[in-house]
């Protein structure tokens, strides 16, 4: 994700430089903070990056840039996520060749849970205010994926609950903390807990091991720092405790919570059903294990893991050129191969909904079928599996339920050092730009998607039989079950 976010920040900055040639480009690093103060007092209409701080050093930021406006500069942040939705806070619009001019509009608003963008822009608005170099309103920009040619203004100091008073709040907020630590070293003044943003953090190999040590519950997916403190009130202060509890409990707000905080003890998938309850795992005499890959909305790769008496085989369909007429030609393909798997009685597996959506849209961009059914989604309803809503009903893990999340669990591992759908995009930009290496990249990286399909079914099936499971129940508090023996 992060590579992708700089890709685009690089782009939108590029393509600004290249419409407005009187544009300063402040370099990162040292001297960024005196070139900066330079081109705020030069008058500069467009500064791209720069860093702000106040004299007491106190606040500090690195905006992407800054845009000159009638009466002083205002922050503009780049996010490669789309910002606007019908209603939202009121915005106006400024094009990349005339940022300063901002057109009102009233069937769009700035997305409610992209407010953190607009804390981010008025933070530095407060920086550029203490300096002498602010709008006399506050006011923040965003560059979205919405339109990669506009800029999204927004005024900050207005509505209900003005932007601008909860980052004052939020920073002095801050600022108290950091002076009480620097008087108290010994005594922090805020517990730490985890947050489902965590994961994304540089630190969280830091932060995550000192809860582990404790057995925080905000580890438990649902738990945040109030529901926390909620708990703590009842003597229910670790996961252990929290998985004790019975799910209907009136302590948890969520029974689910429980569940999650078993499977994170267990460190393994626990079954939802009781353990001498069948599990009946989704088969056929021919099994295949569908992903698809995509780049900018089209698809590029279709990776068919075929398992029948003869053996387990990759089969891919591809087109390498990028192009609408080499979509089309997989496309076609695909549809005649899962043609062929429905006459043979073939159950095909995917992970989530997302190939199916694919494929219903480049269906109607190529006005292509599936012989003899009504829709794509007609197909899918008659012949393939959901691995990922299967597994999800049937098990419980603590870590959530993508393919990169389970398949671990049951032994499998990527070839690749950084699997991921978004950094196929970028390999495949690569190989577009010319290097040859990512073609077998993405192929080796597509066939261990598919193959960790097969290998959860293969980790299921090894533990079940007809009179049950050697799963362990969810259902069975922590310590309490019976023993039993499990496959290698």
């Amino acid at each position: 994700f992060a590579a992708i976010g700089e890709r685009f920040d690089t782009d939108i900055r590029t393509e600004l430089v290249a419409r407005h040639p009187g544009a300063v480009v402040i370099p990162s690093g040292l001297g960024a903070r005196a070139a900066t103060d330079a081109a705020l007092a030069s008058g500069a209409t467009l500064i791209i990056g720069g860093f702000l701080s106040t004299d007491d050093r106190m606040l500090v930021g690195a905006p992407d840039l800054l845009v000159r406006m009638d009466d002083g500069y205002a922050a503009v942040e780049i996010k490669s996520h789309k910002v606007l939705t019908a209603g939202g806070s009121t915005v106006t619009l400024g094009t990349f060749d005339a940022p300063t001019q901002r057109t009102p509009v009233d069937d769009v608003g700035f997305r409610p849970h992209r407010r953190r963008d607009l804390y981010q822009v008025t933070h530095y608005w407060r920086i550029l205010s203490s300096m002498g170099f602010a709008t006399t309103r506050p006011l923040g920009g965003v560059i979205g994926t919405d339109d990669r040619q506009q800029i999204v203004w927004v005024d900050l100091d207005v509505g209900d609950a003005p932007i601008l008073d909860a980052v004052i709040d939020h920073t002095t907020e801050g600022l108290e903390a950091i002076a009480f630590g620097r008087k108290h070293p010994d005594r922090p003044l805020v517990a730490p807990w985890w947050r489902g943003e965590c994961g994304h953090c540089p630190w969280a190999g830091v932060c995550r091991p000192v809860l582990e040590a404790i057995d925080d519950p905000t580890l438990v997916r649902g738990i945040d720092r109030s529901a926390r403190d909620a708990l703590a009130g009842h003597g229910i202060t670790t996961v252990a405790e929290l998985a004790m509890l019975d799910p209907e409990s009136e302590l948890v707000a969520d029974g689910a919570n429980v569940l999650d905080a078993r499977s994170l003890r267990a460190g393994e998938l626990l079954r939802r059903e009781p353990p001498d309850h069948p599990l009946s795992v989704p088969g056929a005499p021919i099994e295949v294990d569908f992903d698809i890959e995509t780049y900018g909305g089209h698809i590029y790769l279709a990776g068919f893991l075929v398992t029948d008496a003869t053996g387990t085989r990759y089969d891919p369909v591809h087109d390498w050129t990028g192009t609408d007429s080499g979509e089309r030609r997989v496309v076609a393909e695909m549809f005649d191969r899962l043609d062929g798997y429905g006459a043979s009685n073939a159950v095909v597996y995917h992970w989530t909904g997302y190939e199916r959506d694919q494929l219903c849209l480049a269906a109607e961009r190529h006005g292509l079928s599936i012989p003899g059914y009504r829709s794509v989604a007609d197909w899918f309803d008659h012949h393939a599996v959901d691995l990922h809503r299967w597994t999800k009903d049937t098990f419980v893990w603590a870590g959530g339920y993508s393919l990169k999340t389970i398949a671990p669990l049951c032994g499998f591992a990527w070839r690749d050092e950084d699997p991921g759908g978004m950094q196929s995009e970028l390999w495949f930009a690569d190989h577009l730009e010319g290097d040859d290496a990512m073609r077998p990249r993405i192929l080796d990286y597509n066939e261990d998607d598919v193959r960790a399909q097969l290998a959860i079914r293969t980790w299921v099936r090894a533990r079940t039989t007809r009179d049950g499971s050697s799963i362990r129940s969810v259902l069975t508090p922590p310590g309490t079950e019976a023993p039993v023996e499990r496959p290698v």
